[in-house]
This record gives structure tokens, C-alpha cells and sequence, in this order.
């Protein structure tokens, strides 16, 4: 009998592949320093950093952003290269950095995820967005080896993750203003008024200031306004200080001159505003009292050009010699003196001159501000007791405050003016509250008084009841 014995051949095949579970990565990290001038530093940070053995890159980034302070190699073993001693590093933007573990035989450094291997510091250069990248991506400036199924295994799959570096500035100088003044004064050039600090995190590029009387705009400038002329009433001053980015703080103060009283005998200028509403125009003539044995006159007047706009000036009871130079759109320079060298003496109530102006906004009062000019004080000289004297301003003599004369023949308008309303008293009650849309109130020249007998809301008795709007304009025109 024959046994028959069967063979089996089993046979197994596999491959062996070089695999990594994940890919490295090196990202730099992204930095908001404030100021220019600011020092910060850039993380290199890794992940998937499994069993390398070597790596090589090159750091790169925006010289007009940032420049290099300092590397430090932060990696726990082997051995890297140094590239603070590098020329280009500081010049370039570019420093080279590689690592190789030494140990024998090789491991590789495995490390956790975030762990910062390397640190760039800088110092900014100037506000604005720079990059720090590795360059050369996935070239021979790039190269990482790791151990791979046992085997050191060069060019490994790797990723590389630019930062961005802002330079900024969000935070707001601070100015502190000094307190408030007050005067008694009819004009008068003010010191010691600058602001009392200023402070910003990166730097202070400008302090302005802007002066405001009654709405209008009579003055500004660069740095503090110590030294400007300041005119009757209250004149707020606002500084503005402005940093190397474009942020602002502001502070305000006011500055009050009370009006100074004149004498019985003192020479006074007494500006009289006449406003014709119908033809949009404004004359402003300019009236004198005391006006006895002057021998000259000399004095700056500013408007705002958002009110009223300057048409001319027209001599008056002055003499020749009297001189009008505009200066700017909102400035003039008023001379005169005698020609003949005497001394003149006006009627009170005379006219010197009187300036035309087209109206160009709201009518506000005052409209004019006598002011000095540089090396041109404010002045007047008068003849006593055979002695040419200088007059003292708001002692001698005085600029007093505008008389308004306002030209209206054209009365304020009441335009949609509810019908009669008729309305059921409320529940449980004798009253009512009623409710209505106001009318709509106009006036060519503008408002003086709106005086309501009932407003919108109130509650009514039962019964007939009228509800009277009364308007007045400032011409004492009245609806």
C-alpha cells in the first residue's frame, strides 16, 4: 500500500516601505510688538518631530520691519550653528541654521509638539507688516533626515509655516491741559497757558491747538498757545497731540475775558453790525467815541470765513493815510495816522470805516475779533498836554463789544400745522392724553423764540382747547 504525502508551500510576501506616521513641521510664530524701536522675539516652534537626526533651513525676513538682536539654539541635544556672528544676518535679513544629532549610534531627537527649538529676537525698524519665513521651501536650503524603520533616512516629508510680524501703534498719546483763566479785559495777548504734559508709549510727532469763541474758529497753530490774543468772552481752547501713528488725545480749557469797563472819557471802538437778512449781506461799521487829539490808530481783525466773506472796506471819517490790508482770507491790518501830523478829533458816534461782507453761514455774534499781529500791537496815541502818549489797550482805551442791527422785513413760516383733533376721553376718566406731529418752523434770517401753549403728550380735559404756536425771529418779526 502506498502512502501518498502531500506538500504545502506557504508562501509569504511583504515589502518593506520607508513610511513616516506624520509630516514635520516648523512654523515661526506671529508678532504684534508696539513702536517702532520695540524689541520682540519670533518662536521657531515643531510638530511631528519624530527620530531627526539633521536639519538645515534658512531664516529670512523684512529688513524694513525688523532687524536681528539675537539667536539662541534651544534644541535639548546635539549641535547647531550659531549665526549671530554672521555678517548677513544683521545686514541681509538671512541667517542659515542647521542641527545634527551627534550620538553614536544615531537615535534622534523626538520632541513634543510646540516645542520651541530655536528663537529669533528683533528690533522693529518702523510701524508696518513684515514677514519671517524659511526660505527656499522644500530646496536643498531645506533638507531634514530622520530615522525610519530603523534606517537614517535623509529628505524626509516636511512643511514650513511663514510668521507675521505687525508693527503697531493702537494706543492714544495723553495731553493734560492747565485750568481754565479768567480776566478782566477787552482783548489782551495771554501767557502761560501751554499744556501742563503730553506723553505717548512710542513717540509724540505734533501738539496743535485751535481756538473757538462763540462757535467761531479764531485761532490755531503749532505747539501752545501762550502768547495769542485772546477777545472779550469765553474762548476754549483745545490741544491736540498726535503720536508717530496717527493717534490722537485731545484736552480743552477756556480762556474768559470779562469785559473791562471804559471810562467816561476813554476813546472806545464800537463795531455796529448790520444785518439785511433778504439780501444775505452783512456792514459792520465802525463807530468811535472820544476820539480826541488821536494821532494814530493801528489794530488786526479776524472773522471766520465759514460765517461771513469780504467784500471791501471803505474808508470813513478818517482822513488820508488810512491804510486796509487784507491779509488772509480772514485777516485785516487797520492803519492810520495823519499826514499832516495833527492830531485828529471825530463827533462821537463817527464812522471810521465800515467793512461789507457777504454772509456765507449762520449769522453768530460776535463776528469780528480784534487781534494783534506779530511786531503790530494793538494801539492808539493821542495827544496830552502837548505830549504824544501811547494809549494802554483796555486802560486808555477800549474795543467794545458789537451792536447788532438786524434788517428783516420777512416774518418766520409755520408750515404743516396739524388739522383739528377730536378724541374720545380715556377709560375711567374725564381727561385725555392727545398726541401730534409739531409743525415745521422756518425763518429767512433765523429764530429768535418759538413759545408753545400745549406740547405733544400732555393730557387734555374734556372740552375744546386751542394750541398756539408762536414764533419770533431775531428781526422781532413774529408769526
Amino acid at each position: 500500500m502506498r502512502k501518498i504525502i502531500s506538500v504545502i508551500y506557504l508562501l509569504c510576501f511583504f515589502s518593506l516601505v520607508n513610511t513616516v506616521s506624520a509630516q514635520i513641521t516648523f512654523t515661526a510664530s506671529s508678532e504684534t510688538p508696539q513702536c517702532d524701536g520695540a524689541n520682540f522675539c519670533v518662536d521657531i516652534s515643531v510638530t511631528n518631530f519624530d527620530s531627526v537626526t539633521s536639519f538645515q533651513h534658512v531664516y529670512d525676513w523684512d529688513t524694513t520691519i525688523m532687524q536681528l538682536t539675537s539667536f539662541t539654539d534651544l534644541m535639548p541635544i546635539g549641535i547647531g550653528t550659531d549665526p549671530n556672528g554672521l555678517p548677513d544676518s544683521l545686514v541681509s535679513g538671512r541667517a542659515p541654521y542647521s542641527w545634527i544629532d551627534l550620538s553614536f549610534p544615531s537615535v534622534g531627537a523626538t520632541l513634543a509638539d510646540d516645542f520651541v527649538i530655536a528663537e529669533l529676537c528683533f528690533s522693529t525698524n518702523n510701524i508696518g507688516t513684515g514677514m519671517v519665513n524659511f526660505e527656499g521651501n522644500n530646496t536643498t536650503l531645506q533638507t531634514v533626515s530622520a530615522i525610519v524603520n530603523g534606517v537614517n533616512t535623509p529628505n524626509v516629508p516636511t512643511d514650513y509655516n511663514s510668521g507675521t510680524v505687525t508693527v503697531q501703534d493702537t494706543e492714544d498719546p495723553v495731553i493734560n491741559c492747565p485750568a481754565n483763566v479768567v480776566l478782566t479785559s477787552n482783548g489782551t495777548n495771554v501767557s502761560g497757558i501751554a499744556p501742563t504734559s503730553f506723553t505717548d508709549n512710542c513717540g509724540v510727532a505734533s501738539v496743535t491747538f485751535s481756538m473757538v469763541n462763540n462757535g467761531m474758529n479764531v485761532g490755531g497753530g503749532n505747539d501752545d498757545a501762550s502768547g495769542q490774543f485772546f477777545g472779550p468772552g469765553t474762548t476754549t481752547v483745545t490741544y491736540t497731540v498726535t503720536d508717530e501713528s496717527g493717534n490722537t488725545g485731545t484736552c480743552s480749557f477756556d480762556v474768559t475775558l470779562n469785559t473791562a469797563p471804559a471810562g467816561d472819557d476813554a476813546l472806545q471802538f464800537i463795531p455796529e453790525v448790520n444785518f439785511d437778512c433778504d439780501a444775505g449781506t452783512v456792514s459792520i461799521d465802525m463807530l468811535v467815541t472820544n476820539f480826541d487829539s488821536i494821532t494814530g490808530v493801528q489794530f488786526g481783525i479776524q472773522w471766520d470765513t465759514s460765517i461771513i466773506d469780504l467784500i471791501g472796506a471803505t474808508n470813513g471819517a478818517l482822513p488820508a493815510a488810512a491804510t486796509y490790508n487784507q491779509v488772509s482770507d480772514s485777516t485785516l491790518l487797520f492803519l492810520w495816522f495823519p499826514f499832516s501830523g495833527s492830531p485828529l478829533s471825530l463827533a462821537d458816534s463817527s464812522i471810521i470805516f465800515t467793512l461789507d461782507f457777504t454772509l456765507t453761514g449762520a449769522l453768530e455774534i460776535p463776528l469780528l475779533n480784534i487781534i494783534s499781529f506779530t511786531g503790530i500791537p494793538i494801539g492808539a496815541g493821542q495827544i496830552q498836554n502837548g505830549t504824544d502818549v501811547n494809549l494802554t489797550h483796555d486802560v486808555d482805551f477800549f474795543c467794545m463789544p458789537e451792536i447788532l442791527n438786524v434788517i428783516d422785513n420777512t416774518g418766520p413760516m409755520i408750515a404743516d400745522c396739524p388739522m383739528d383733533i377730536m378724541v374720545s376721553n380715556d377709560a375711567d376718566s374725564c381727561n385725555a392724553v392727545v398726541t401730534w406731529t409739531a409743525p415745521t418752523i422756518t425763518d429767512n434770517c433765523g429764530i429768535d423764540t418759538i413759545i408753545v401753549s400745549h406740547m405733544p403728550g400732555e393730557t387734555f380735559a374734556v372740552g375744546t382747547q386751542t394750541v398756539t404756536y408762536t414764533v419770533t425771529d431775531i428781526g422781532g418779526n413774529m408769526e
